[in-house]
């Protein structure tokens, strides 16, 4: 997850000690810069399987979703009934398959048994398999439903970001997590920021403690869009202490209106405060996503296939796996790759 500033410190005699941007404070934002970058960097490891009876539609929107942007991410597909260990282990196994889908159920508890995330993704949630989850099983494991081949990329997202370990590196690979992992990010933030507010160490220290804090946010949302360090890093840090400014303006003066609430006015703008900043830096980098100002940096793996659903149910996966850019293959004996 993404770093936070602390709140911790100790007041000086006069009260103030704090109140400004230090240059330990400066240079935890440059830090935490770097950890972004390193963090974009990373590598996310998305295996998926497919069921013979998966609606082709659904496969497709799958193979669509997940091609990954950076190099780090490395998305392994093959069948259900394909062997599950043939290399190291997933950051996330994703199921898809129809109703009484075979060897849907032993593949999951599989996964959740060696401690990996594992969704299932359908069309009704009826079919899903029936597991008997003990708590630490059944935390990792959820049932996604996908009525339709457009609703795959944003019901199996906000999973995705709630179980993989690196959510930055898996937002700045797979463009449909980007939302999820960066509302994340932002709640969490906003959360801390509020109780920043709402119990300030000392008068005024509230206010850097929230900016450091979404100065990293907004670093982090970079990273999630595939954007590391550079001189236009710059604006979105300038525009966060500016709308610092102006909701810290805003708190003062309402307190001023209705004495003794200083402590909910603070925390309300804390929270609202940094979701409304982390909205607008991530608007500008869906408009660099749109409108390609700002490319993620190092060479896109080629967009790969997914196994073919024509082959016959009972073929065993062949013993070779197809590396096809950033994507590990296992075709079966017969039928070729899906492609659409």
């Amino acid at each position: 997850m993404a770093r936070r500033a602390s709140a911790a410190g100790s007041a000086s005699k006069n009260g103030k000690k704090g109140s400004g941007f230090s240059a330990s404070r400066l240079f935890d934002i440059a830090s935490s810069g770097k950890e972004a970058l390193d963090s974009m960097d990373g590598e996310v490891r998305i295996r998926v399987h497919v069921g013979a009876g998966c609606d082709r539609a659904l496969a497709l929107a799958a193979k669509e979703a997940f091609s990954a942007e950076r190099p780090g991410g490395f998305v392994e597909v093959m069948w259900m009934e394909a062997p599950a260990a043939t290399s190291a282990d997933p950051d996330a196994a994703v199921l898809i398959g129809g109703p009484s889908e075979p060897g849907a159920g032993p593949l999951a508890r599989f996964y959740l048994a060696c401690g990996v995330p594992c969704a299932f993704v359908c069309e009704s949630a009826l079919d899903a398999p029936d597991l008997a989850l003990d708590d630490a099983s059944r935390r990792l494991y959820g049932v996604v439903a996908a009525s339709s081949p457009a609703a795959l990329a944003p019901n199996l997202a906000p999973w995705l970001a709630r179980h993989v370990g690196n959510p930055i590196a898996l937002a700045a690979n797979f463009a449909f997590c980007r939302g999820a992992v960066v509302s994340r990010l932002a709640s969490a933030c906003a959360a801390e920021n509020a109780a920043i507010g709402a119990i300030p160490l000392f008068p005024g220290s509230d206010f850097p403690v929230m900016c450091a804090s979404q100065a990293k946010l907004a670093l982090d949302i970079a990273a999630a869009y595939g954007n590391g360090l550079a001189p236009s890093r710059a604006v979105e840090l300038a525009g966060v202490v500016g709308a610092g400014l102006a909701y810290r303006g805003v708190a003062r003066a309402v307190a001023g209106v209705v004495p003794g609430l200083g402590w909910a006015l603070r925390a309300g703008m804390g929270y609202a405060g940094t979701m409304a900043t982390a909205k607008a830096v991530q608007g500008r980098f869906e408009a660099f996503s749109r409108g390609g100002a700002e490319k993620p940096a190092g060479p896109a793996p080629a967009a790969g296939s997914v196994p073919a659903l024509s082959g016959p149910a009972g073929a065993p996966p062949e013993a070779d796996a197809a590396d096809k850019g950033g994507y590990l293959v296992i075709p079966r004996a017969e039928g070729g790759d899906l492609e659409g």
